[in-house]
């Protein structure tokens, strides 16, 4: 409930009880125009943030703690890339996951995917030798990461394969050859309240200039339902 029934009257009172500055339009003619400024250490402002911290306190605790949702990436291999590698298909599938909503969907972290190109590396055993911090490219490693598909081949392209690459530049490369995936988590507890492939939905802010006897604006917020916010 309040008193005022434009925003105009209400910002000159803030301003004029000092919890606001405002500026003026560049004729002079509306004297509210931009928020220049909030005096945070106003006393009244202080006091409303003592009152607020409190309540709130006072919510969560008896209400639990309070949520805050993420977004995480997640990655997933593809069937070719696992059959050429020979790769586990419990690591693959997600099988141990931490979270039962993982479980089997082959949807992994970045650490548990790069677990994966790790392990292989070490049963390989394609640690190079000759060089520091580097590793051997076997032939399935080479089908899989590096060599050019027929589809995308020219064909007169002539493509040379390497056979010794810096173990990040090979992580690196691995990762690019995943599908992407996305999981929208509520923390604490990381519980996750949905998961699915390619990257996470988009919000879409649009801003719309109505004219009329004052220049007004209406901003247009879209997806956001998408993250459980109505």
């Amino acid at each position: 409930q309040t008193s005022y029934k434009k925003i105009g009257p209400f910002m000159l009172d803030m301003a004029a009880e000092g919890l606001i500055q405002l500026g003026a339009s560049k004729d002079g003619k509306d004297k509210c125009a931009t928020l220049s400024g909030i005096v945070k250490n106003h006393p009244d402002l202080v006091a409303f943030k003592k009152k607020w911290k409190a309540e709130n306190g006072a919510m969560t605790s008896s209400e639990g703690k309070a949520t805050k949702k993420a977004v995480v990436d997640l990655f997933i291999v593809p069937r070719h890339i696992a059959d050429i590698l020979q790769l586990d298909k419990d690591e693959v599938m997600a099988v141990n996951a931490k979270t039962e909503e993982r479980k089997g969907t082959g949807f992994l972290t970045k650490k548990e995917c790069n677990a994966i190109i790790e392990n292989y590396i070490d049963r390989e055993e394609l640690k190079d030798p000759k060089g520091k911090g580097k590793v051997l490219v076997n032939g399935p490693l080479c089908d899989a990461i590096y060599r050019v598909s027929k589809k995308n081949k020219t064909q007169d392209q002539q493509q040379e394969y390497p056979t010794s690459v810096k173990r990040k530049d090979l992580i690196e490369k691995f990762f690019n050859k995943m599908e992407k995936g996305h999981a929208l988590v509520e923390m604490p507890g990381s519980r996750i309240v949905k998961i699915g492939r390619g990257a996470p939905p988009s919000v879409d802010i649009e801003v719309e200039n109505r004219q009329g006897n004052k220049r007004k604006f209406l901003t247009r917020i879209r997806g956001m339902e998408e993250y459980g916010i109505d």
